[in-house]
């Protein structure tokens, strides 16, 4: 076994520790001083090279949840909401991700980010945003902050949250279809008001025809002028990586899906219905069953077969039940 560490090691670790620390908790403070005192994030032609910078550099620091704490201890929510004003598509991309990282399993963030109004904000910018770019972060940011979380998710029913993940799902971009789905799943799971409204509204429809049709064409398309710092990946042609965001939304749709119909005899009755949709699964397991890469969409796949051939769920009393009620 390795031999305990030396008083004087110790210590030098120790130091080192508290070095890292205190850096990091100085360098959020300066930032958020920089991000408070910039005009240039309001101002249409002006740089912003220094303000991304400090915000991608945030980004990073926060992944600790401790620095993530220490962001808010400094007052960096309501700095965080003004970027999220910013007439620069990018800075209000970076401010989102912050937001998002900060808040991902972590309860406290989750309360402050929700009592300071973002949950409405974000929405706003899923919905009308021109830029893609923004609108797949702020969703991102909009599941960080609501999944695991009642309060969230109770907020997100009342601020019309399905409606607006409708929309986006009907944008016709992978990246927001995918986030959007990815999001359905997750609700369904967790926060269980959520399945009769989700069939009333026509989400089985929607998940079904997205599989059937393999595309979203015949919806409303989403202008996109996504300013990024981030390059695309010259070793994935665009071909490819169409493809392989197809099978994604595929996957996250058969997952959806199977929540729903797992939950609402209502989804399945519609899903058994369509024979369009029994053939295209049958056909899509053969596809996709052997298959190393695409083993979380056959076992979603084959558990929603299974479930199309049991019973509903039984909703009427059995005549025993009925005369005990009697007595």
């Amino acid at each position: 076994s390795p031999a305990p560490l030396d008083p004087e090691r110790r210590a030098f670790l120790a130091n080192v520790m508290s070095s890292i620390c205190v850096n990091h908790a100085k360098r959020i403070a300066a930032h958020l001083q920089t991000l408070a005192n910039s005009q240039d994030i309001h101002e249409p032609m002006s740089e912003t090279s220094n303000e991304e910078a400090v915000l991608a550099d945030i980004v990073e620091i926060v992944h600790d949840i401790d620095n993530a704490n220490d962001l808010m201890k400094m007052g960096g929510i309501p700095v965080l909401m003004s970027c999220l004003n910013s007439v620069h598509a990018i800075i209000i991309q970076l401010s989102c991700e912050v937001l998002g990282v900060i808040c991902q399993n972590n309860p406290k963030s989750q309360d402050a980010v929700l009592n300071y109004g973002a949950l409405a904000t974000l929405l706003e910018l899923v919905d009308t945003h021109r830029a893609v770019c923004v609108k797949a972060k702020a969703l991102y940011a909009v599941s960080c902050l609501v999944r695991g979380y009642d309060p969230g998710m109770e907020a997100f029913d009342k601020c019309d949250g399905f409606s607006h993940l409708m929309r986006a799902m009907q944008c016709n971009n992978d990246k927001l279809f995918v986030k959007a789905v990815f999001l359905i799943a997750a609700l369904i799971e967790e926060y269980k008001p959520s399945t009769e409204q989700l069939v009333s509204m026509g989400y089985t429809e929607l998940l079904t025809n997205y599989l059937l049709s393999g595309d979203l064409t015949g919806h409303t398309t989403c202008s996109s002028t996504p300013t990024t710092t981030h390059q695309p990946n010259d070793s994935i042609s665009s071909e490819q990586q169409s493809m392989n965001n197809l099978n994604m939304s595929k996957e996250h749709c058969s997952s959806a899906l199977l929540r729903l119909c797992s939950v609402s005899d209502d989804a399945r009755t519609q899903c058994r219905g369509n024979e369009a949709l029994m053939e295209y699964l049958d056909t899509r397991l053969g596809q996709v069953k052997h298959v190393e890469e695409h083993q979380e969409e056959t076992d979603y796949i084959t558990e929603l077969l299974k479930l199309m051939n049991e019973p509903l769920h039984d909703t009427t009393p059995s005549d025993d039940a009925e005369e005990a009620d009697c007595r």
